[in-house]
């Protein structure tokens, strides 16, 4: 049997992560670094010297997977969209704080080079039993997989990353387009209407112009009196929420195919009108070009969650299964399958940048008409 070659002085091979440790001294403190071999190993405890020396550095193996995610999130603000940079923190928060032993401790307060497989497997459980959705828990091993990767591949604080062999967890829940994002049937549409229009919702002129639109929730709420032109709406940018929560107006949207123009029917000009007469009267009759069309009942910006609720409420008081703005948007997309509209005009007035999204989420009928359809196929066998 060969022997092992014998490593330099100060290095040691590591059976359990496959790799050697390098550890040296710099300005009387223990340093330590990982590598595959002798030759990067070296490399790296230079390249790690020279930001000690540099004033900018803590010690790789004493920061926590928290204190990375600091750095690693920081780094992102350069040019990651504030709604990205939101949506990294509440998953990582939620992550972080998942208990991974016997003894309390959280997921957050490993030490980053002591992450094993388990932990991140640790993670992904406390994260079903805490009833988190299954999107909701593979965005979460994913982010947590990035980060580490970045640690292995940019910050060379690890060697190999313990989240590769995770697999995504395989969805259990029914998907949103067939529960609260899912189309109303024409029955339930005037229910919903109806129940509205009984409890005089603030939202009611909204919910006709997304009916009637197709628009998303956020880019109705952006649409500015400037939009309106003549018989169409140009739909261009959209509210985002900023990294600390609060909303504003987007700059643009968010592909090529989101920039568009959506023709307005009658239905939709009088809730436009109607919008505007309200907001006319609770600015003593001034209006200005560039206010936008639907706000907040306090004349703020739309949010989703106060939009949400609203119509869960309507949804109760009309014996509607509870949906969300979104189920607008799909019930539109059906209208206009069932009326024939073709794909590609469907597309175009959605804004999807490919048809295929198009066809998969939305060309899909109501049981009724494809029974309607289907008795008016003749097939002549005889």
């Amino acid at each position: 049997m060969a022997r092992k070659k014998k490593l330099p002085d100060g290095m040691r091979y590591l059976e359990k992560r496959k790799c050697i440790e390098y550890r040296f001294m710099v300005e009387g403190k223990r340093y330590s670094v990982y590598g595959k071999d002798a030759k990067e190993c070296y490399q790296r405890a230079e390249t790690k010297e020279q930001k000690i020396k540099e004033g900018d550095y803590k010690k790789s193996e004493s920061l926590s997977i928290a204190e990375y995610f600091d750095r690693w999130i920081k780094d992102k603000e350069k040019n990651a969209k504030e709604t990205t940079l939101r949506t990294n923190r509440i998953l990582f928060n939620i992550a972080s704080g998942i208990v991974i032993d016997g003894n309390g401790n959280t997921f957050g307060n490993l030490k980053i080079v002591d992450v094993e497989a388990q932990h991140i497997r640790d993670v992904q459980d406390g994260m079903i039993k805490a009833g988190k959705s299954t999107r909701t828990v593979n965005d979460t091993i994913s982010l947590v997989k990035s980060i580490l990767q970045t640690a292995v591949d940019t910050d060379r604080i690890i060697t190999w990353n313990p989240a590769n062999g995770i697999k995504r967890v395989k969805r259990t829940e029914p998907t949103a387009r067939d529960t609260f994002h899912r189309a109303l049937t024409e029955e339930e549409q005037k229910r919903f209407f109806k129940t509205a229009k009984e409890r005089n919702s603030w939202y009611y002129n909204l919910y006709i112009f997304l009916i009637w639109t197709g628009c998303r929730c956020g880019e109705a709420g952006a649409i500015q009196n400037s939009d309106i032109s003549g018989k169409m709406v140009h739909v261009h940018k959209t509210i985002t929420r900023t990294a600390e929560g609060t909303y504003r107006i987007g700059d643009e949207a968010k592909t090529k195919a989101g920039n568009r123009y959506i023709p307005i029917e009658p239905d939709a000009r009088q809730a436009i009108e109607r919008q505007r007469e309200i907001n006319r009267l609770l600015n003593n009759g001034i209006t200005g070009i560039n206010d936008a069309l639907f706000k907040s009942p306090h004349g703020h910006l739309l949010s989703d969650t106060a939009v949400n609720q609203d119509i869960a409420k309507i949804c109760k008081a009309a014996g509607i299964e509870k949906i969300t703005a979104h189920a607008f948007r799909a019930t539109f997309a059906t209208r206009c399958v069932e009326s024939g509209m073709p794909p590609k005009t469907l597309q175009e007035i959605l804004g999807h940048t490919d048809i295929g999204m198009t066809l998969n989420l939305y060309a899909h009928c109501m049981d009724e008409t494809k029974v309607a359809q289907m008795q008016a196929v003749k097939i002549n066998i005889i």
